[in-house]
Formats: C-alpha cells, sequence, structure tokens
C-alpha cells in the first residue's frame, strides 16, 4: 500500500509536465541534435561527445542518456510527450528506490515513507524532472541508488559476493555513463559502511569488502581518465571568481541558497546568480558561513546521539562534492537540478531529527496531529510543484519567471530576447535589451574594480584574466584594453 501511495502521488503532481513541449538545452541536446537519428552511430555516442549535444564548444559526456534519446525518437518521434513522461516514470521508480533504501536503513516504515515522499513531492526535483534534458539526472541517480541497494546485500555475509558485487559495480558504470555525478557513489558506499558499523548489533563487514569497496574507486578513476581523454581535460571551465580561494568562498553561498530551497522552497529560478565576494557582501558571506557551518556542527553532534541523523547529512554534503567547483566546471555555478540525489540525505537527516517529536506526539495519544503535520508538509510541497512544473511549459514562461529571481543575468535574458524576436514582440524584447546594457555596465565596472585589486596586490594574472572578461563584455573598453597590453608585456599571457 505504502509504494502504491508514493507513487500516485509522483504521478499527480507531475502530471501537468505530460502537456509540457521543448525548453531550454532541449534543442541543442535532442530536437535540434542530428546525431540521434542514426542508430548507427550507437558505438559514437560512447566515443564521441559531439554527439551528445548540437553546439560546438559544449562539452558533455553522457552516452547513455544520447542513446536512451535515439531509442525514443525512433520510436516516438520528436514529440514531447513521451520525453516527459519517461522522466516521471523514472522519478517515480527513484521513490520507490529511497523507500526501500531507507527502510533498509532505520527499520522502519514510517520515516522511510515520508521521506521518499518528500524526495518525490518537493519542487526542486522539479528542474530534473520536467525539464526533458532533466533525464540526466534521475537516470544517473536510479542506477546509484540501485547500486547502493546491491552494496547493501552484502551485509550480513560473511565473505562478499561475487554475483552482488558485479551487479552493484555494472549498475556504477550506468551511472558514470548517465552522468559524471555518479562518481561520488564509492564514497557514499563508504557512508553506509560507516553507518552500519556505528551499531555494534550489526555483524562486522564481510571478508573481502576492502578489495570490493576498492574496485568502485578504481571504476570511477578510470571513467575520469576516459571522459578526461575524450574531453580533452578534467577540467571543461574556469573558476566563477577567477581564484580557487574566491570561488570556494561562493561556493558556501550557493550551498546556503541550496539550504534555504530545500527548507523553503521560495525563490526558485532555472539559473541563480552568485555574487563575486567583495567587501560591500561581507555580511552575506559571514551569514552563509554561519548556516552551512551550523548545519556541519548538528551533523558532528549527532554521531554519537544518532547516526541517522549525522549519515543524512554527510550524504548531502558528500553527494554535492562532484558540482563543488574543486575542479572548475562549465556551466552554472548552481542548479537546482544538482540536487536530486542530494536533497535524500538532508530529508533522511530531517526525519530523524524529529522522530522525537513524532515519538512524543504518539505516546500522548496525539498520533493524529503529526500525521496531519506530515500531510499539510507533502500537501504543501505538491502544491508548490505543480506550479513549478507548469511554468516548464516553455521558454517564455521558464525564463520570465527565472528573470523575476535573477534579473542580473544576462544569460537569461538573451534567451528572452530571441524568444520575443520569434514571437514578434519588440516592445518586451527592447525592455530586457535596455535591462541588459544596464547589467553589463555593472559588471564591467565590477570586473576593472577587481582586476585594479588584484593588479595593486601584485596578482597579475588574476588581474589579467578580469581584464580579459571585461573586454569579453565589451571588446573596445580603452581600460581592459590599455591595461592587458601592458600586463602583457611584463609577461603575462595577453
Amino acid at each position: 500500500m505504502a509504494p502504491a501511495v508514493l507513487v500516485g502521488l509522483t504521478f499527480v503532481a507531475y502530471a501537468g509536465s505530460l502537456g509540457n513541449g521543448w525548453v531550454w538545452d532541449d534543442f541543442l541536446v535532442l530536437v535540434d541534435n542530428p546525431a540521434l537519428r542514426d542508430l548507427t552511430r550507437i558505438g559514437d555516442f560512447f566515443t564521441d561527445y559531439r554527439t551528445g549535444v548540437a553546439a560546438e564548444g559544449m562539452a558533455f559526456y553522457r552516452p547513455l542518456r544520447t542513446l536512451l534519446y535515439a531509442l525514443m525518437i525512433r520510436g516516438f518521434g520528436v514529440d514531447p510527450i513521451p520525453f516527459h513522461a519517461l522522466n516521471v516514470i523514472l522519478h517515480a521508480g527513484n521513490t520507490l528506490l529511497v523507500f526501500i533504501l531507507c527502510r533498509m536503513l532505520s527499520g522502519r516504515v514510517g520515516p522511510a515513507w515520508t521521506v521518499a515522499a518528500i524526495f518525490a513531492l518537493h519542487p526542486i526535483q522539479t528542474e530534473a524532472v520536467a525539464s526533458v534534458t532533466g533525464l540526466t539526472d534521475v537516470l544517473f541517480a536510479a542506477f546509484c541508488l540501485m547500486a547502493l541497494l546491491a552494496h547493501l546485500k552484502q551485509a550480513g555475509r560473511s565473505v562478499v559476493s561475487v554475483g552482488w558485487a558485479l551487479t552493484a559495480y555494472a549498475l556504477f558504470v550506468g551511472g558514470l555513463l548517465s552522468k559524471e555525478m555518479a562518481v561520488v557513489l564509492p564514497l557514499l558506499i563508504f557512508l553506509l559502511d560507516a553507518w552500519r558499523g556505528s551499531d555494534r548489533k550489526v555483524a562486522p563487514l564481510p571478508r573481502g569488502t576492502v578489495l570490493y569497496v576498492g574496485g568502485f574507486f578504481a571504476l570511477a578513476g578510470a571513467f575520469v581518465l576516459l571522459r578526461s581523454g575524450l574531453l580533452g581535460g578534467a577540467a571543461a571551465g574556469s573558476w566563477e571568481g577567477v581564484t580557487f580561494g574566491r570561488t570556494m568562498v561562493m561556493q558556501i553561498t550557493v550551498v546556503e541558497r541550496y539550504l534555504q530551497l530545500l527548507v523553503f522552497p521560495v525563490g526558485q529560478s532555472i539559473r541563480h546568480v552568485i555574487p563575486i565576494p567583495e567587501p560591500e557582501v561581507a555580511a552575506s558571506v559571514a551569514r552563509a558561513m554561519t548556516v552551512v557551518g551550523g548545519v556541519v556542527l548538528v551533523g558532528a553532534l549527532y554521531v554519537r546521539r544518532d547516526w541517522n541523523v549525522a549519515f543524512g547529512i554527510a550524504w548531502f554534503f558528500v553527494a554535492l562534492l562532484p558540482v563543488m567547483n574543486i575542479v572548475p566546471l562549465r556551466g552554472a555555478m548552481m542548479g537546482e537540478r544538482f540536487l536530486y540525489l542530494p536533497m535524500i540525505g538532508l530529508a533522511y537527516a530531517a526525519v530523524h531529527l524529529t522522530l522525537p517529536v513524532w515519538g512524543w506526539l504518539h505516546d500522548s495519544g496525539r498520533s493524529a496531529v503529526s500525521w496531519g503535520v506530515i500531510g499539510v508538509l507533502l500537501a504543501s510541497l505538491s502544491m508548490a510543484t505543480v506550479r513549478r512544473t507548469a511554468l516548464w511549459k516553455d521558454n517564455v514562461t521558464i525564463f520570465e519567471a527565472a528573470v523575476g529571481v535573477s534579473p542580473t543575468s544576462n544569460a537569461l535574458r538573451i534567451v528572452l530576447i530571441r524568444e520575443y524576436e520569434r514571437l514578434g514582440l519588440k516592445d518586451l524584447r527592447e525592455e530586457h535589451l535596455r535591462a541588459g546594457a544596464d547589467n553589463t555596465r555593472r559588471y564591467l565596472a565590477l570586473y576593472l574594480r577587481f582586476a585594479a585589486r588584484a593588479e595593486a596586490a601584485g596578482s597579475l594574472e588574476e588581474a589579467a584574466e578580469w581584464y580579459r572578461r571585461a573586454l569579453r563584455m565589451d571588446p573596445s573598453n580603452a581600460i581592459a584594453t590599455d591595461r592587458l597590453g601592458a600586463l602583457s608585456e611584463e609577461g603575462v599571457r595577453r
């Protein structure tokens, strides 16, 4: 009964997505991608990253998604309905996997069901589920969750089972070939084993565990080397803050925003603008450090009190590691789709953190109150998801909503300007052109200010990068041109 209710709730929340069209990257990855029309190129999907997207300069290696799209096009043509349905079906399947995993971990149906329901209905998942190209997130998560369940089949054995080990390895490879974020699976397995070891009643790990778990790390390393070779390097982008330290400070503000969106999902956007740290925003950075540090502290305090809480918080941070820009990434620094797998940990921690309250209500004869609160929570999340899913109807609706949240993003305005041009909405186009020009002037002043500070501090390479960014925004800027020329005379690469 519990699994059926979870599936039903998931389909109700995302039924509206079936009427949505193609949005944003759907065109580059799927609609306008000629490689997907030729199934004789299946081998190329795994050896040539360019088959995954119809755009020069974009580098993604997600061959299983590419293969699945090609098969879907062969079977259904370029009709968005089957593609949206596939995402919803996979999300419902992942919800069941989360339920099974949490039930295996806690041994309790109620908390496991609640975690799975939050996972299914939270509006933060809409970018992965309601967007067709979000398939890469629901697909890699499905493989990772199944691999974790296969790994847990080793529990209680005296010796590692070769069959279950090979199954887990195969599922891990499936995850890696769906999206590179799956590379974090070995660390999640390490966390699972630490969780099992936290209870002295649990049987010790089977013989051969070290070698078996080492196999996951070996597969992860092999994938990183393969992907790096195909894409021409491990790093596909550059640090948003130019320097590693400033970028990591920015990532802390990103994590704080993730936490805010998970606890209070207001202000969602297809693209978020992350302020570059400078004295004027020191207070917001300090707040972010306090919030993130507080969550880490709660996890540390609960290591001995309730390992379930500590485990869930650790899962959240560990699962985010691949998108923390420790290795600079191409594309957005923050993406709500990045939370698809990490949010399971935070939901697990939150449910177990509040279990004493639910226990007290039950013992005092107020069980109806606890289930009423949970019902209101899930209903609120579901309604928010329905509203958010409706915004994914087309480029105009989702990008207009995004500009309302992130008005300083010219990337968002550029998409809207193109859509307004296509629709013949001249006045709206002009409005965004003016706003974009104002944004450009502000960013240009910011980049020049950072360049001057770096140059004064003797950080010439950093200064040159800021000047290059200024010139990308305004190729005729005299200050950036002159200073970059002067720096090049001092030996800095122009």
